[in-house]
Order: C-alpha cells, then structure tokens, then sequence
C-alpha cells in the first residue's frame, strides 16, 4: 500500500516492489510467478497515474512436447487510479479505485501480468513436439511408425481444416 499523501500534485514516488502472484487456473499453468516490478506512481491531481515495467519467470509445461520450460514475461504498466469516496464525474470504467488515502498497486500488476501470459508455450525455437502417429517425443527419439501412418494421419488432418 502506498499512502497518497506523501505524492505532492504532479510529484511521482519512485517504485520498486515483488510480487508472488497465484496464476488462477484458467491459464492451465497452475503454479505462482514472482513478478518484479519497477515504476512510478504520479498525481495527476483527480487521479493518480501507475506507470512501469513489470517482469519474471513462468514455469510451465511445453504445449508440443510437455517439457518443464521456463517462460520470461515482460509487460508494462499503465494505470489509473481514483479516489474511490470521492470519484471524479469523468470516471474511466478501467480505473482503479482506491480507499482511505492508500493505493495498492497489486491488482493493477495482476491485470497486465494476465493480460500478457501467452496462450501456449514452447520449450525452444526448436522444439519437435510429438510425432501424431506413434507419439514419440520427437525431441528425444526418432519417429517408429509407419510412413502411411503418418500419410493417413495428414490426410484427415487436410479433411478436418477444409471442413472448418
């Protein structure tokens, strides 16, 4: 929390914090990410202004090949946040309110983390996943099936894209 009356009008307090955020299911990664944030925090007079960059490590598993992967994330920051007793008339839906004279910058962390976490991930550029017709991990092993197997299997996948 950071109290407000410490920021004089157009005045910044610098920002440096650490954050251990539970990453909710719905990203099926399941595990938390420490995110180091570095920034400022500006009255703007009617509102109060978080700009920064927040950054860490995901663990999560390879979307070709289920391998544990480290993910760097990066994002910005930019917020607003408002007098939550006292809102001004030109209230943004996207602001933050804030109460009794201190401001958590946490959840406007959390929501630019989330909005930044990739769909997928990949373990390396290099990456082979596994094979459709035998399910070897074409990472470690060659491939074992049969060369119409993998024909057959390419077939259906051209019929199954032309129907979409």
């Amino acid at each position: 929390m950071h109290d407000i009356r410490k920021i004089g009008k157009m005045a910044s307090l610098p920002i440096k914090a650490a954050f251990d955020i539970a990453i909710p299911h719905a990203f099926a990664v399941g595990k938390n990410i420490v995110v180091d944030f570095d920034g400022k925090l500006t009255n703007l007079g009617e509102s109060f202004l978080l700009e920064g960059k927040g950054e860490g490590q995901l663990a999560a598993d390879c979307s070709l090949c289920l391998s544990s992967c480290q993910v760097d994330i990066s994002f910005d920051v930019s917020e607003s946040f408002v007098d939550g007793d006292n809102p001004p008339k030109n209230l943004d839906e996207d602001d933050i309110k804030f109460f009794d004279k201190a401001i958590d910058i946490l959840p406007a962390v959390e929501r630019n983390l989330f909005a930044n976490i990739p769909m997928r991930f990949v373990c390396g550029d290099d990456c082979k996943g596994f094979c459709a017709g035998c399910g070897v991990n074409l990472n470690h092993d060659p491939c074992n099936c049969q060369p119409e197997i993998r024909e057959e299997f390419a077939s259906l996948l051209e019929q199954f894209k032309e129907k979409l």
